[in-house]
Formats: structure tokens, sequence, C-alpha cells
């Protein structure tokens, strides 16, 4: 019997793709796929900017570190956990290296802007080192997002794709003469709905995986093309795998 890859869902404004064994973890989920952020990462963002405010209004060095602490302790948990999820991911490819090493080098720098701003003997001197956790790093509103789009447009690429093409070739096994034309009409549609989602977000990792704090401060909109781009891609497979469970119908085979 074909095994169909299991659901792939839309939660909320998030493409998520679900094929076997396969989800997008919590550590990527601090952007949504519709372009704007989650309430979580709004919150975090707008918090950000109020204490920054506050900070340059009437903090003590001693508040501006304490308050440093708790934002890049939060960045770095993230981090890290972001780190571990991509570490035991299966199907990135070459993407898996380059993912680690910009998680490893803003978890690192991050932490070493900690033990800066612990450090600093001025208030002028902390609260500029402060608005670094906001202006240079975006760990929220860049690079998690950047790394959960390209799990899942690798995901698309590497294991949901490839698995409904061997699906479809199992089924096309099962073929009779009597369900051959409705059965291959369905196999068509499979194939042509998976070689779209593949199209729709090939060569997107890389160009995510270029884009810097700098393009992302000059542009709020910069992922919102490659989020259009992963939805139209989740929709080609959820039709895909329509099309797989019918014709597996057709000939008798139960999908599981």
């Amino acid at each position: 019997m074909p095994r169909l890859p299991s659901r792939i869902t839309m939660v909320g404004a998030t493409a998520v793709v679900a094929v076997i064994g396969i989800g997008v973890g919590t550590a990527f989920a601090a952007t949504g796929s519709s372009g704007t952020t989650s309430s979580a990462a709004a919150t975090t963002q707008t918090g950000g900017r109020a204490k920054e405010a506050k900070l340059s209004r009437h903090a003590t060095l001693q508040e501006i570190q304490a308050t440093a602490a708790t934002d890049i302790s939060n960045r770095v948990d993230l981090l890290n956990a972001a780190i571990a999820k991509v570490e035991k991911a299966t199907d990135l490819g070459g993407d898996q290296a380059t993912v680690l090493a910009t998680l490893r080098s803003d978890e690192t720098a991050l932490s070493q802007l900690g033990h800066t701003i612990a450090g600093d003997g001025t208030m002028q001197t902390a609260k500029t080192d402060y608005k670094q956790i906001f202006s240079d790093y975006r760990v929220y509103a860049l690079v998690l997002p950047v790394i959960r789009q390209v799990v899942v447009d690798d995901r698309i690429i590497n294991t949901a794709g490839p698995r409904l093409t061997k699906v479809a070739a199992r089924i096309a096994a099962k073929e009779t003469p009597a369900d051959q034309a409705e059965v291959q009409a369905l196999l068509t549609d499979l194939a042509n709905q998976v070689s779209a989602a593949t199209a729709a977000v090939k060569g997107q990792p890389a160009t995510l995986e270029g884009y810097t704090v700098a393009d992302w401060n000059a542009n709020h909109q910069l992922l919102a093309p490659a989020r259009s781009a992963t939805k139209t891609a989740v929709a080609d497979l959820l039709k895909a795998r329509s099309d797989a469970k019918q014709a597996a119908a057709d000939v008798g085979l139960k999908a599981r």
C-alpha cells in the first residue's frame, strides 16, 4: 500500500509542511508566513521599543544592564533551541551548515554583547550598546523567520515532493485498463503540482540566507515574496496529495 505524506496544513497565516515526522518547531515560530509578525514577535518588538524609550529617559546603569541581560538571554535561548532542531534535521542538504553557522554566529555575538553591556561603566555607553540588540541582530524579525522559511522550503523540495512522486509510481504500477484513464489523469496532475511546488521555492533558501540585518532594516517586507511563494507551493502539494488519495482509491489501494 502506498504511504501518503501526512497532511500539509495551514496553521493561521503560517504555511507548515507536515509530512511524515516533519514539522516546524516553536524555535522557528516567531513569525508567520503572512508578511506580518505573529503576536508573540510583535509583542516582543513593541516591548523592545518601549524599553528603549524608557531607558533613554529614566533608567539607571544597573537597570539598563539588567534589562539587557534579560533581552539577550531570551534571544540566546531561542537561538540555541533552533540550533538543536536544525542539527537533528535530515533533509536540509547544504543549507544545514549555512543555517547552523548563522545561528551560532548570532548566539556568540549576542552573548558577547551581553558581557560588554554588563561591563559598561556609564549609562550612555550602556544605552548605546543596548540598542544593538534591536538594531544589529533582529532575532525575532529576521533570523528565526529566515531559518523557518529555509526549513519549510527544503522540506518541500527534498521530502514532500519526492514522497508524493514515489506514491504516484506505486499507484501507477497498480493501474488496470478499467481505471487507467481516470487514474492517469490524476497522476499527471499530481506530477504537475509537485513540479510547480518545487519550482515555486527552488533557489529560495539561498536567497533567504543571503539577507542581512541591513536589508531588513531598509525593508520590513523583505520576506513577504518568499512567504507568498511558499504558500503557493503548499497549496500545490495539497492538490497533489488530493490527487494521490483519489488515485489510490481508484486502484483499490488504501492510503495510510
